[in-house]
């Protein structure tokens, strides 16, 4: 046999050598990673409250350039005693696991007030809400099951006033699910509640509250669910050893 036809008949093993190497299966689908699909978000930076549901109460709420956490602007609920202000955004379909964010900041002189609730769009039951104490500068969670929940405090001058901490806020309505508040990006043990948070209806709605006296500044809010990460990257195994081929008179061994 010509050497060039020897060559085509080795590189020909190794060909089939590496098919049965690689298999011929499909790569299972990674599990959820991180909340990467961004739902919702607005930053106020068009000055202008359109991307929101309800603007609703008897304070004042308007996009503020004195309430910008970055950029250009924020918004600013404000009430005189006796007033309320809430914000609502209605997210296009519900959402079973997913990430809130924000910025916010209480004025001085603030109380006990709502700053926060994610609730259905069916029976407008409450899947987490969050309030702030002025009295002892922090916030009360109350991640909500089906049926009650627990309170949880953050403690005392973990959130001061007239200072800005960014707020985020897991929940995942499952047999195995549970809720999670972050500060700053810190969280504690006791910031948390586990169990089966399963429910008749899922978050659809966020409300932003301001129900007392004074100020509450916002900005940069978001919602998001989990993004599927990317398959990792094929790679072809290197050549395959001990593998021999002999010239033969038409065939090879």
């Amino acid at each position: 046999m010509n050497p060039s036809r020897q060559h085509l008949l080795l590189a020909l093993a190794t060909a089939i050598i590496l098919a049965l190497a690689l298999g011929g299966g499909t790569a299972a689908a990674a599990p959820f990673t991180n909340y990467s699909n961004t739902v919702f978000s607005d930053g106020f930076e068009t000055g202008s409250l359109a991307a929101w549901s309800l603007v609703g109460g008897n304070g004042s709420i308007t996009a503020s350039t004195a309430a910008a956490h970055s950029g250009s602007s924020g918004v600013r609920l404000t009430n005189v005693s006796g007033q309320y202000g809430v914000l609502a955004k209605n997210l296009a379909s519900p959402a079973k696991d997913s990430a809130t964010e924000f910025w916010f900041r209480a004025g001085s002189g603030a109380g006990f007030e709502q700053v926060a609730q994610a609730r259905d769009a069916s029976s407008s039951q409450m899947q987490w809400g969050l309030m702030y104490d002025g009295g002892s500068q922090a916030f009360w969670f109350f991640p909500r099951q089906e049926s009650g929940g627990p309170q949880i405090f953050t403690g005392g001058n973990s959130v001061p006033s007239n200072t800005w901490v960014k707020v985020r806020i897991d929940y995942t309505a499952t047999a195995t699910g549970g809720a999670q508040l972050y500060i700053n990006g810190q969280t504690q043990s006791d910031w948390a509640a586990t169990g089966d948070f399963t429910r008749s209806a899922d978050y659809q709605i966020l409300q932003l509250w301001n129900d007392g006296p004074g100020t509450s500044d916002f900005d940069d809010v978001s919602i998001a669910t989990p993004g599927i990460a990317a398959p990792p990257a094929a790679t072809v195994p290197g050549a395959p050893s001990g593998v021999q081929a002999a010239a033969a008179d038409g065939s090879w061994t």
